[in-house]
C-alpha cells in the first residue's frame, strides 16, 4: 500500500444499514392497533370519520392520478 492510503480503508463508510429488528417492528405493529381499538371503543363516530377521511383522501388521490396519466395520453 502506498504511504497515505494505510488508514484510509477504516474509515471507509459501512455497506451495512441499520434496519428495525423483527420483535420491533411486531411492538410498534401491536401499540399502533392497540391504539386503534382504543380509538375505535372510546369515540366509535369520531373514528368511523377518519377512516371515512382518509378513504376519500387516497379515492381523489387515485383520481388525480388517473387524470394526470389521461391527459397525457390524449394529447
Amino acid at each position: 500500500m502506498p504511504w497515505g492510503c494505510q488508514g484510509s480503508l477504516r474509515h471507509l463508510p459501512s455497506k451495512e444499514r441499520h434496519t428495525m429488528g423483527p420483535k420491533a417492528k411486531k411492538i410498534i405493529l401491536i401499540i399502533i392497533l392497540a391504539f386503534f381499538v382504543y380509538a375505535v371503543f372510546t369515540s366509535p363516530d369520531k373514528a368511523a370519520d377518519i377512516v371515512s377521511n382518509i378513504w376519500g383522501v387516497l379515492v381523489d388521490g387515485f383520481n388525480a392520478i388517473l387524470r394526470f396519466f389521461n391527459s397525457l395520453l390524449n394529447r
